[in-house]
């Protein structure tokens, strides 16, 4: 969608196959849509306009048709592990289009005693801030993410406990090591193995 917008707005492209074949590869390896983004056009060398023409497609009002799926066992493993603990959220973007995501995923905003959606990348200061409130010590808070720099770097900073999520942008990460995370998963699901190790 965001090239077809870019090429509507007047981006000039030999093969728009070819363009969407390396958009799409860039956007595997990178940390963000922005960042594959950004790597694109400075590739095709054309115009800053044309990124944020791009980013504003992406980072943009969802359109009503597009389907967003859970993980197999997701709403399963969050609605098993709501009974016995305390679940927090804390995403990066832009509050109403995520939430829209959680909803079109079928996902229960009320299963989380907090959640947090910031535009700042830097997360540490929230989960800080949920640890605070939720009256925990990071010590007892295990924090699961996709993004290693992003998602649990800080987790760690704080002396939480950390999971990979080896999907979505953590999929194509490098090897994680234990200085990286605690534990690396492939799906949600697996989780409970790990919380189960806690609650011993």
């Amino acid at each position: 969608m965001a090239l077809q917008k870019m090429v509507q707005e007047g981006l000039q492209l030999e093969s728009k196959e070819e363009a969407l074949d390396l958009l799409r590869r860039l956007d595997r390896g990178a940390e963000s849509a922005r960042a594959a983004l950004s790597e694109f056009i400075e590739i095709l060398g054309a115009d800053d306009r044309f990124f944020q023409i791009g980013v504003q497609e992406v980072y943009g009002e969802l359109p009503p048709d597009i389907a967003v799926f859970p993980q197999s066992e997701a709403l399963e493993t969050l609605a098993e592990l709501k009974e016995s603990h305390q679940l927090a959220l804390v995403s990066y973007g832009y509050p109403q289009q995520q939430l829209l995501k959680m909803k079109k995923a079928g996902i229960d905003s009320t299963i989380f005693s907090k959640i947090i959606i910031s535009e700042d990348r830097n997360k540490k200061p929230h989960y800080q801030t949920i640890v605070e409130e939720l009256g925990f010590t990071p010590q007892e808070t295990v924090v699961c993410g996709d993004r290693i720099v992003i998602d649990l770097s800080p987790a760690k900073e704080l002396g939480c406990k950390t999971v990979h999520m080896r999907s979505g942008r953590g999929l194509y990460a490098a090897s994680t090591s234990k200085e990286d995370a605690d534990f690396t998963i492939s799906e949600l699901k697996q989780i409970r193995e790990i919380i189960a190790q806690y609650d011993q």
